[in-house]
């Protein structure tokens, strides 16, 4: 069963499509799978090929996908094709949902003469699924109710004859996953009790999910809008691995409003590997107003006393050295609007990216672009704590830090 997700929801939402591939390799009791009338059985092979979509909202969503399912049909393998639609709400960890599966019509000749119409599964389900994960591995567990019904017709040249079978399955699944990026394979057991079996039937099997992940994280995690606001002081610093002259760009959506060495279409530059650039302060600086800024609401919630060593700690866990830390804390200890508290998210690379985008010249082999949000509050705020990413410091090493002070006009 397919367990991605699709957002009803009324505010921002995610989209992104998948790919899925199971193929099962420990069966038992499952030749009856798919029953048409007392003399018809097609045996199912269990390896399954689904496309679909995925827009994700906070607490609801509606998953689309169209798959098939590979069936041994009188020693001939038949894809029976399928469309699956299904809607829920999400709480934590749990998802509960109600899903209708929509099947395909495949032709089967059986003899000279004569030849069978299947309409593949099709079925009526409500279930409740759990997710957990911690760090890139996934565990889902699964309880689902479920009203099949199969159908076939008999062609032959005299009549046709139509065949109806519906019965009431109970499926519980529990599958275990890896996250590699994009790619993420798991590995699946499912206990399967139907009105027509005289044991429950099981199978164990291998998938692969390319696009969005199979699990869903109970945890959902909000964007923030931001419109019309200032990057505050972000500099930019240099360290090439041989003293050359390097050329840098930036894009904003919006406009630059200050800058130090003057930026004329570009910077070029003089730069030192141990970060000196000729004829500035070392390093590049500039201010810029953007039109719009979106953050998760990941983040930190710290009192005034502790901005000092907050800044000193996150900065070292993002990868920024010691000069680049000290110039951050040695300027904005001060320069904080005051307040009993401040709320903090950060915007790491491709989210700075995507609004101010940056090309160096030569290009450089790594590049760590962190901006801040702070927000004043007068009150403590609870707050998820942000994945950090791993940052190494190996070649041409380009580093960018900023902040930005405005509230969110969402």
């Amino acid at each position: 069963m397919i367990a991605t997700l699709l957002t009803l929801g009324l505010f921002s939402f995610h989209f992104s499509p998948y790919v899925q591939v199971e193929k099962s390799f420990l069966k038992y009791n499952c030749e009856d799978t798919v029953v048409y009338g007392e003399d018809y059985v097609i045996f199912q092979k269990e390896d399954i090929f689904a496309l679909g979509a995925t827009f994700e909202e906070k607490y609801l969503w509606t998953n689309l996908s169209f798959g098939g399912a590979l069936y041994e049909l009188y020693e001939d393998i038949k894809f029976l094709p399928y469309f699956d639609i299904n809607t829920g709400i999400k709480w934590r960890n749990y998802t509960g949902y109600v899903g209708y599966v929509l099947p395909g019509k495949h032709k089967a000749f059986r003899a000279i003469g004569n030849w069978y119409e299947i309409q593949g599964l099709q079925s009526i389900f409500t279930g409740i699924s759990a997710n957990y994960q911690l760090k890139k591995l996934r565990l889902g567990f699964g309880l689902q109710l479920r009203r099949e019904q199969c159908s076939y017709t008999l062609h032959s040249f005299m009549s046709s004859i139509e065949v109806d079978t519906s019965y009431i399955s109970t499926f519980f699944t529990s599958i275990i996953g890896y996250m590699l990026g994009r790619f993420n394979p798991f590995l699946f057991l499912s206990l399967n009790s139907k009105a027509i079996s005289l044991t429950p039937s099981l199978k164990v099997g291998l998938g692969i999910n390319l696009g969005n992940p199979l699990f869903v994280s109970g945890k959902y995690q909000k964007v923030i809008v931001y419109h019309q606001v200032m990057i505050r002081k972000p500099n930019i610093y240099l360290y090439p691995v041989k003293p050359c002259s390097v050329a840098v760009m930036l894009e904003p959506d919006g406009r630059l409003t200050v800058s130090d060495p003057p930026y004329q279409n570009g910077w070029n530059v003089y730069a030192f590997p141990d970060g000196t650039i000729q004829n500035s302060l070392g390093y590049l600086f500039y201010e810029a107003k953007i039109n719009k800024m979106r953050v998760t609401d990941k983040g930190w919630c710290i009192t005034k006393d502790e901005v000092t060593s907050f800044f000193f700690s996150i900065l070292y866990s993002y990868g920024f050295n010691q000069r680049e830390t000290n110039d951050f804390v040695s300027y904005w200890r001060g320069n904080l609007p005051d307040s009993p508290y401040y709320v903090i998210y950060p915007a790491v690379n491709k989210e700075i990216d995507k609004v101010c985008p940056l090309t160096v010249y030569p290009s450089p082999d790594v590049v760590l672009r962190v901006w801040f949000v702070v927000e004043s509050v007068k009150t403590p705020v609870s707050l998820d704590a942000p994945a950090i990413p791993s940052f190494k410091r190996n070649g041409f090493v380009v580093t960018e830090w900023g902040v930005i002070l405005e509230r969110s006009e969402e």
